[in-house]
Protein backbone atom coordinates (compact mmCIF):
# COMPACT_ATOMS: atom_id res chain seq x y z
CA UNK A 1 0.00 0.00 0.00
CA UNK A 2 2.86 2.35 0.83
CA UNK A 3 4.37 1.78 -2.62
CA UNK A 4 1.13 2.91 -4.30
CA UNK A 5 0.93 5.97 -2.09
CA UNK A 6 4.57 6.81 -2.84
CA UNK A 7 4.00 6.37 -6.60
CA UNK A 8 0.90 8.58 -6.48
CA UNK A 9 2.78 11.25 -4.49
CA UNK A 10 5.63 11.17 -7.01
CA UNK A 11 3.21 11.59 -9.94
CA UNK A 12 1.48 14.49 -8.19
CA UNK A 13 4.83 16.13 -7.48
CA UNK A 14 5.84 15.76 -11.14
CA UNK A 15 2.53 17.22 -12.32
CA UNK A 16 2.86 20.14 -9.91
CA UNK A 17 6.44 20.78 -11.07
CA UNK A 18 5.34 20.72 -14.73
CA UNK A 19 2.52 23.16 -13.95
CA UNK A 20 4.93 25.48 -12.14
CA UNK A 21 7.33 25.44 -15.10
CA UNK A 22 4.47 26.23 -17.50
CA UNK A 23 3.31 29.16 -15.38
CA UNK A 24 6.86 30.52 -15.17
CA UNK A 25 7.32 30.17 -18.94
CA UNK A 26 4.23 32.31 -19.48
CA UNK A 27 4.69 34.80 -16.64
CA UNK A 28 8.40 35.56 -17.09
CA UNK A 29 8.19 37.12 -20.60
CA UNK A 30 5.17 39.16 -19.52
CA UNK A 31 7.01 40.46 -16.46
CA UNK A 32 10.12 41.30 -18.50
CA UNK A 33 8.34 43.47 -21.10
CA UNK A 34 8.38 46.50 -18.83
CA UNK A 35 4.62 46.94 -18.69
CA UNK A 36 4.71 49.25 -15.68
CA UNK A 37 1.90 51.65 -14.91
CA UNK A 38 3.86 54.56 -16.37
CA UNK A 39 5.00 52.64 -19.47
CA UNK A 40 8.69 52.95 -18.63
CA UNK A 41 11.28 50.24 -18.29
CA UNK A 42 14.90 49.84 -17.33
CA UNK A 43 17.10 51.98 -19.60
CA UNK A 44 18.84 48.95 -21.11
CA UNK A 45 15.61 47.09 -21.78
CA UNK A 46 13.11 47.33 -24.58
CA UNK A 47 9.94 49.23 -23.75
CA UNK A 48 6.60 48.10 -25.11
CA UNK A 49 3.74 50.48 -24.73
CA UNK A 50 0.41 51.44 -26.14
CA UNK A 51 -0.02 55.17 -26.10
CA UNK A 52 -3.04 56.84 -24.60
CA UNK A 53 -5.43 58.83 -26.73
CA UNK A 54 -5.42 62.52 -25.93
CA UNK A 55 -7.99 65.25 -25.57
CA UNK A 56 -9.63 66.68 -28.70
CA UNK A 57 -9.39 70.25 -27.40
CA UNK A 58 -5.78 71.41 -27.03
CA UNK A 59 -4.95 74.03 -24.44
CA UNK A 60 -2.63 77.00 -24.95
CA UNK A 61 0.37 74.90 -23.90
CA UNK A 62 -0.39 72.06 -26.35
CA UNK A 63 -0.13 71.46 -30.10
CA UNK A 64 -2.10 69.17 -32.39
CA UNK A 65 -0.19 67.06 -34.88
CA UNK A 66 -1.41 64.69 -37.60
CA UNK A 67 0.27 61.28 -37.40
CA UNK A 68 0.09 58.49 -39.97
CA UNK A 69 1.57 55.02 -39.56
CA UNK A 70 2.44 53.63 -43.01
CA UNK A 71 0.78 54.52 -46.29
CA UNK A 72 -2.30 52.34 -45.74
CA UNK A 73 -3.41 53.70 -42.37
CA UNK A 74 -5.67 56.70 -41.83
CA UNK A 75 -4.05 59.81 -40.31
CA UNK A 76 -4.83 60.51 -36.66
CA UNK A 77 -4.91 63.83 -34.79
CA UNK A 78 -2.73 63.72 -31.66
CA UNK A 79 -2.35 66.44 -29.04
CA UNK A 80 0.91 66.80 -27.12
CA UNK A 81 2.67 69.42 -25.00
CA UNK A 82 3.92 72.49 -26.88
CA UNK A 83 7.54 71.31 -26.49
CA UNK A 84 6.64 67.73 -27.51
CA UNK A 85 8.69 65.60 -29.88
CA UNK A 86 7.80 63.18 -32.68
CA UNK A 87 8.33 60.36 -30.17
CA UNK A 88 5.93 62.09 -27.75
CA UNK A 89 3.32 62.09 -30.54
CA UNK A 90 3.74 58.33 -30.98
CA UNK A 91 3.56 57.84 -27.21
CA UNK A 92 0.37 59.93 -26.97
CA UNK A 93 -1.39 58.02 -29.75
CA UNK A 94 -3.40 54.86 -29.33
CA UNK A 95 -0.86 52.68 -31.15
CA UNK A 96 1.24 49.86 -29.71
CA UNK A 97 4.96 50.50 -30.08
CA UNK A 98 8.31 49.36 -28.71
CA UNK A 99 11.45 51.38 -28.17
CA UNK A 100 14.99 50.53 -27.21
CA UNK A 101 17.65 52.83 -25.82
CA UNK A 102 20.55 53.43 -28.18
CA UNK A 103 23.56 55.71 -28.19
CA UNK A 104 21.44 58.15 -30.24
CA UNK A 105 18.49 58.10 -27.84
CA UNK A 106 15.29 56.09 -27.82
CA UNK A 107 14.99 54.04 -31.04
CA UNK A 108 11.57 52.88 -32.27
CA UNK A 109 11.87 49.13 -32.89
CA UNK A 110 8.22 48.25 -33.50
CA UNK A 111 4.98 50.00 -34.35
CA UNK A 112 1.60 48.31 -34.33
CA UNK A 113 3.22 44.86 -34.25
CA UNK A 114 5.64 45.42 -37.16
CA UNK A 115 9.17 45.06 -35.78
CA UNK A 116 12.49 46.24 -37.15
CA UNK A 117 14.95 43.54 -38.18
CA UNK A 118 18.40 43.40 -39.76
CA UNK A 119 17.12 44.67 -43.12
CA UNK A 120 14.09 46.80 -42.18
CA UNK A 121 13.14 49.51 -39.73
CA UNK A 122 10.96 52.49 -38.96
CA UNK A 123 11.73 56.00 -40.16
CA UNK A 124 9.70 59.19 -39.97
CA UNK A 125 9.11 62.40 -41.88
CA UNK A 126 7.67 65.71 -40.72
CA UNK A 127 5.80 67.71 -43.35
CA UNK A 128 7.33 65.50 -46.05
CA UNK A 129 10.96 65.96 -44.96
CA UNK A 130 13.16 63.47 -43.15
CA UNK A 131 14.87 65.19 -40.19
CA UNK A 132 18.48 64.41 -39.34
CA UNK A 133 17.74 63.85 -35.64
CA UNK A 134 16.02 61.06 -33.76
CA UNK A 135 12.29 61.12 -33.09
CA UNK A 136 12.96 61.95 -29.43
CA UNK A 137 14.82 65.13 -30.39
CA UNK A 138 12.62 66.60 -33.14
CA UNK A 139 10.21 69.17 -31.62
CA UNK A 140 6.82 69.29 -33.32
CA UNK A 141 4.79 72.40 -34.02
CA UNK A 142 1.04 72.87 -34.24
CA UNK A 143 -0.25 71.50 -37.54
CA UNK A 144 2.80 69.33 -38.33
CA UNK A 145 2.20 66.10 -40.23
CA UNK A 146 4.25 63.12 -39.02
CA UNK A 147 4.40 59.98 -41.18
CA UNK A 148 6.06 56.78 -39.92
CA UNK A 149 7.23 54.44 -42.69
CA UNK A 150 8.55 50.88 -42.50
CA UNK A 151 11.52 50.84 -44.87
CA UNK A 152 14.07 48.40 -46.25
CA UNK A 153 17.67 49.35 -45.52
CA UNK A 154 19.99 49.48 -48.50
CA UNK A 155 23.77 49.25 -48.50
Amino acid sequence: MNERKDAWTARCSQALAALLVAVLCIATPVALTGCGANGSADKAATTETTGAATSDSPTADQVTVTQQIGADEAPEQVTVAKDGTVLDVLKASNIAYKTEDSSYGEYVTSIDGTAADSGHGWTYTVNGKQPDVGSGDYKVADGDAVVWTYVEYTS
